[in-house]
């Protein structure tokens, strides 16, 4: 039992430190469509020689997937979103902001799919528990805002709404991947072989994506200010991100089957948030260093309580 709380904070706290991996990625190569592209490499290959390894094979049951709706391949696109936005986000919100931001816009995406019964999920209404809990996740986010420095990047930088609503959109994707990849995964059978699907799909969407703003505007748009595929170098944050996402798909996976859904949650989140606020207090992985304030801290014990009255009591 024990372990399974272990494995599903890790699989938390590499959730915290790829998203800052791939920020830095992102500012040594300024091209978030290329750090979604690196992730993905990467993380087919990791999984390559795991399921080589483990299982000995690649059998997919592509019949059985294909007889489920379009939606059941949204995951692996919903990764380019997840990996380019947290890039973008992250040197601007920092780490803990971030996470927040995107946690909050997680589970009130979760509820939504819940509710509806999306994504092949199993349908769950809103009641007074749930709400609360709701409740307590949204509140933690707007304590955590009270700080000095909000006013102060606010005024140093007119659009940090946008990222803000990047951060939204990035939970919201996530939520949907976990949605889509879970009902992927009782089809398939296999955590790593649902991973290597998704992964694929995703680095077939971001390859689409580079191709079409290429076409588009260029074949130096998909690059930031000063970015070329010339000045393009191998980093060891390019790895992290890559091989963190497998280690995320694999704990939340292995975690499940010993503590279930709402534990792995809740471990989960206290892992990515005490993550994040340790990368923001030390500038690890390269991330400029931010102030971890009182309100932070207790916007995270919000969040977290919010989400563990969603997912135990509800």
């Amino acid at each position: 039992m024990i372990i399974g709380y272990i494995i599903a904070a890790a699989a938390g706290l590499s959730t915290a430190m790829q998203a800052s991996a791939n920020a830095e990625t992102r500012r040594l190569i300024k091209s978030p469509y290329l750090v979604a592209a690196i992730n993905f490499i990467v993380s087919i290959a990791v999984l390559v020689v795991i399921i080589a390894a483990v299982w000995h094979n690649f059998s997919i049951p592509l019949a059985e997937v294909a007889k489920y709706p379009p939606w059941i391949w949204i995951g692996g696109a919903c990764g380019p979103v997840v990996i380019m936005t947290n890039s973008l986000c992250i040197p601007k919100l920092g780490s803990a902001r971030q996470m927040m931001l995107a946690s909050t816009a997680q589970v009130i995406a979760g509820l939504l799919i819940d509710q509806f019964g999306m994504f092949g999920q199993q349908q769950i209404g809103m009641n007074l528990a749930r709400a609360v809990g709701a409740a307590l996740v949204i509140g933690g986010i707007f304590v955590s805002a009270i700080d000095k420095n909000a006013e102060k990047i606010k005024k140093s930088d007119n659009i940090i709404s946008v990222f803000v609503l990047l951060a939204i959109v990035n939970g919201t994707a996530a939520s949907v991947q976990v949605a889509a990849n879970g009902t992927l995964n009782t089809v398939v059978d296999n955590f790593a072989k649902t991973a290597l699907i998704s992964m694929t799909v995703g680095l077939i969407t971001t390859t689409a994506l580079m191709i079409v703003v290429s076409a588009v505007r260029g074949g130096r748009a998909i690059f930031e200010e000063g970015g070329s595929f010339e000045k393009v170098r191998m980093s060891r944050y390019m790895i992290y991100g890559g091989t963190l996402a497998v280690i995320v798909v694999g704990g939340n996976a292995i975690a499940a089957n010993i503590l279930g859904t709402g534990l792995v949650n809740i471990m989960n989140l206290a892992g990515m948030m005490a993550t994040s606020l340790v990368i923001d207090a030390t500038g690890f992985l390269g991330i400029d260093k931010k102030p971890v304030t009182a309100a932070k801290v207790a916007g995270m014990i919000m969040i977290i309580a919010g989400t563990a009255v969603i997912s135990l009591i509800a």
